[in-house]
């Protein structure tokens, strides 16, 4: 007979707008994204809580590194990004890892526009690593 565990994880925000949640493939913790936050501002917008609630790790936002990104700042490899959203990805061994969803700072063409990375991010060690997908998404 097996028995499944439930975990109620209670966290105080003071201020801002919560834009992405979401529990890590090993169920060992719970990443927040806050937008407007007073409490963890940005580039440092993310942060990770263990199963206790606890702050394991406050992450900021990476420099962006694709081409696009670095195309539409005059060649400049030192912009930092905007931490965006959190998600789960099946690769096709079935197996899932995290990505973190890092828009450009700058708009493309004053359009309200901006490009965004899809990068791997492990949550255990704050790692935000391989570029998976560029993309220029509608407003």
């Amino acid at each position: 007979m097996s028995s499944s565990v439930s975990t109620a994880i209670k966290i105080a925000v003071e201020t801002g707008t919560l834009t992405g949640e979401l529990v890590s493939p090993d169920g060992q913790y719970l990443v927040l994204v806050f937008q407007n936050s007073q409490q963890f501002p940005n580039p440092c917008n993310c942060v990770v809580y263990n199963l206790e609630g606890e702050v394991h790790r406050i992450i900021c936002a990476p420099y962006m590194v694709s081409e696009e990104v670095i195309r539409n700042h005059n060649n400049d490899r030192f912009i930092q990004g905007i931490i965006g959203g959190v998600s789960n990805y099946k690769v096709d061994n079935g197996e899932f890892y995290m990505v973190i969803g890092v828009r450009d700072p700058k708009q493309y063409d004053n359009t309200g526009v901006s490009y965004g990375e899809v990068r791997q991010f492990n949550p255990e060690t704050g790692e935000i690593s391989s570029l998976l997908k560029v993309s220029l998404p509608l407003r």
